[in-house]
């Protein structure tokens, strides 16, 4: 009878976890081009015209834009958006150690970003793809689709000795920054 038991009790367990659906990440895609931070996200809750996205990052170590310099230390990224509201800025901060290299590396940031995915009144609107992110196309234009710029982001080398020296100095602040290995 406790045989019993317990083989019905693993199989709703095993019922239960596979039924549980896999979160449906979109293609990696270039924080910026010129720099090997990747991201890619996924649509893990909406209420309303509001999606909620996880994130994740990796660094593409075999890209051509990759430093290999020994004087690299790797990656930061600040990375901020809007509040729902739009009453005031969100803001992170990230340093990608060296050692957080390769594909088989990757960060899911525990936050989620809102996002505003809707139609406007003229017929533009905001939606996510796989392949590309977050979409706006304006039909003002043609049905001309862009990257909808809903993060702001900046990306730099982190360089040895040189903690400060990297684009991003204006809104980095490393002593708030979630350290990546």
């Amino acid at each position: 009878m406790k045989s019993i038991i317990f083989l019905l009790i693993l199989s709703a367990f095993s019922t239960g976890v596979a039924a549980q659906k896999e979160t449906d990440y979109s293609n990696w895609l270039f924080m910026q081009s010129d720099k090997s931070l990747q991201y890619r996200m996924a649509e893990v809750k909406k209420e309303g015209d509001f999606s909620y996205f996880q994130l994740q990052f990796r660094v593409k170590a075999d890209d051509e834009v990759h430093c290999k310099n020994a004087m690299c230390e790797g990656l930061l990224l600040y990375l901020s958006h809007d509040n729902i509201e739009k009453t005031e800025t969100v803001k992170y901060y990230f340093l990608f150690d060296k050692s957080f290299e390769g594909d088989n590396k990757t960060y899911s940031m525990k936050q989620l970003i809102p996002v505003e995915l809707k139609t406007w009144p003229d017929g533009s609107k905001r939606y996510f793809t796989k392949d590309k992110g977050i979409v706006y196309t304006q039909t003002a234009t043609g049905e001309k689709e862009f990257q909808a710029q809903v993060l702001n982001i900046c990306v730099d080398i982190r360089i040895k000795n040189q903690p400060g020296n990297h684009r991003c100095t204006r809104n980095f602040k490393p002593e708030e920054a979630v350290v990546v290995q």
